[in-house]
């Protein structure tokens, strides 16, 4: 607002004075605390002290707003808060897993080689920010890591289905879980598995065989045991 237009709404509505003077004054005396909170020890007590000389603003507050206010890092706070509970942070957490659980699964955007943050938080109507809030406080994942580890997971799915096995190769199903590269899926697959897709297929042949000799040989003692 310009000055001339506050100063005419001074002079014409006197009571425009007394409310703008208690918004300043409330306006210092929160500059002068955040001056203060920034200063006390470490992120934990920050958090800490905020928490004790403000109660109830953490759970009226949006975490990204009490997270600058604190001069920290989102995820940061958010690992904090984890040791501290919290009814309507927890809430909000939840909400934001279930909008994305809920679309991951039900739309497969793993599988699409574009996806992207941006795209993805946009698709279940959150922001980027929270959405990368919620991967690396909540899950512990980058963004990366977290939809690799579903694609990881419906290539397993596939490889325990002879059908599928017997139709499509490793590579095969990669690039349709949404990998764009061999060596992408191959190290991502290890890094989450702790073994190569070839070492898990063969292992998973092994168990079945050994169970399918089991049940030939020992067939009511297996049916017993399964």
């Amino acid at each position: 607002m310009h000055n001339n237009e506050l100063n005419r709404l001074f002079l014409h509505h006197f009571e425009l004075n007394y409310i703008f003077r208690v918004v300043l004054e409330k306006y210092y005396r929160d500059a002068q605390q955040r001056a203060h909170i920034i200063r006390v020890g470490n992120a934990k007590e920050r958090y800490l002290y905020f928490a004790k000389t403000n109660p109830g603003y953490l759970d009226r507050l949006p975490l990204e707003l009490v997270a600058s206010l604190l001069n920290v890092k989102a995820s940061t706070l958010l690992s904090i808060q984890k040791n501290f509970p919290g009814k309507n942070r927890d809430k909000e957490l939840e909400e934001w897993r279930r909008k994305l659980e809920q679309h991951i699964n039900k739309q497969q955007s793993f599988r699409h080689k574009d996806i992207r943050l941006q795209s993805l938080a946009q698709e279940i109507g959150l922001s980027s920010h929270k959405l990368s809030i919620l991967l690396n406080g909540y899950f512990n994942k980058s963004f990366i890591d977290y939809i690799n580890q579903y694609r990881v997971n419906w290539i397993k799915e596939s490889i325990r289905n002879p059908d599928i096995m017997q139709n499509f190769t490793l590579e095969a199903l990669a690039y349709s879980a949404g990998f764009s590269s061999r060596s992408a899926f191959y190290n991502s697959f290890k890094k989450l598995v702790g073994m190569s897709p070839v070492e898990y297929s063969k292992n998973l042949n092994k168990k079945n065989v050994s169970l399918t000799f089991l049940l030939q040989k020992y067939p009511q003692k297996m049916l017993l045991i399964i």
